[in-house]
């Protein structure tokens, strides 16, 4: 299990063994598109994964990109789909300390990933420092 984490969004709510999160963005939503597909990029070359999303709209769908992919080709794909237009679901399933994953799911946020995601398996503690990283870097409020 996990908790997913819409960096961008205007409202939410996430539950978890009895742990409810639930957060409204201060600003307005900065996702590109409001469609609830979002496509898998499960590609081990880069050229073929661009070829593919140089294929589709931006606004039709948005992107996953997961271990394999971000740490074959890094931060700079993410970088790549967003300059195509595509907001970016880092599939990352984060998981560590409560510090490090605060500093990881920030980390994510800084690069400006639609969302992330956090493995529950962590504990309540784990997930709360994630949500606590975006509440102090994009004025989430929690209520």
């Amino acid at each position: 299990m996990h908790a997913v984490y819409p960096i961008c969004a205007t409202s939410g709510a996430h539950h978890q063994e009895g742990l409810v999160m639930t957060f409204t963005a201060s600003s307005s939503s900065c996702a590109i598109t409001e469609s609830p597909v979002v496509v898998a990029l499960d590609y081990h070359e880069r050229d073929k994964a661009l070829a593919f999303v140089d294929k589709i709209d931006p606004r039709d769908c948005r992107l996953k990109v997961g271990k394999e992919m971000f740490t074959l080709f890094g931060p700079q794909l993410v970088r790549d789909l967003q300059q195509r237009g595509f907001d970016v679901f880092l599939d990352l399933k984060f998981h560590d300390i409560p510090n490090t994953t605060a500093r990881a799911v920030a980390a994510a946020a800084d690069l400006g990933v639609w969302m992330v995601n956090v493995h529950a398996s962590g504990g309540a503690r784990m997930m709360a420092a994630a949500r606590d990283a975006l509440a102090r870097d994009l004025g989430v409020t929690l209520s």
